[in-house]
């Protein structure tokens, strides 16, 4: 990771630290961990990272009582399988909720969106950006009065081929 990419994660997590939500604000932020799997016989790959674990921040917005949006931030970084160099890669995805049952101590919900992702590889000293679309689905679980986690399993597509998986878990404020 870069000087700049550690600085805007860092950046990040400090202002979310320092916005203090409230219930009624319909605002949760959360440190969010995931681990990304890909289809083996399809190219682009989500990752070419041996352990592909990500480490982030999420901003989750309830618009109604069963609707809300998501915009998240991951740095993924690691030895690319076959000792082939290293790779960064920023993943940014904004999507939406929709929670179909009544929201009492667990919660489900689905989530769609789009995924962009900056990659990085040293390899070849070159950079670009790509894009899928995602969709998945999740569980709010309350811990105690704002404390809240989630987890999350979501598949991704290009548009014309699945791409491969990731499960998240969320830690967060309300």
């Amino acid at each position: 990771m870069t000087h700049q990419q550690r600085i805007v994660v860092a950046g990040l997590m400090i202002i979310a630290a320092n916005v203090s939500f409230s219930q009624e604000s319909g605002w949760t932020v959360a440190l969010k961990s995931s681990y990304f799997q890909n289809q083996s016989a399809v190219t682009p790959r989500i990752t070419s990272v041996k352990r592909p674990f990500s480490i982030g921040v999420q901003l989750r917005y309830n618009v109604l009582h069963d609707f809300a949006v998501q915009y998240s931030i991951e740095s993924l970084n690691g030895k690319r399988k076959g000792n082939d160099g290293d790779e960064l890669s920023i993943h940014n995805s904004l999507s939406a909720l929709i929670y179909p049952a009544n929201r009492r101590k667990i919660s489900p919900y689905f989530i769609s969106g789009v995924k962009w992702i900056q990659l990085n590889r040293n390899v070849d000293e070159q950079s670009k950006n790509e894009f899928s679309f995602q969709m998945g689905f999740g569980y709010d679980i309350p811990i105690i009065d704002k404390l809240v986690s989630n987890v999350e399993v979501k598949m991704y597509s290009d548009g014309f081929n699945y791409l491969g998986w990731s499960s998240s878990f969320h830690l967060g404020f309300r």
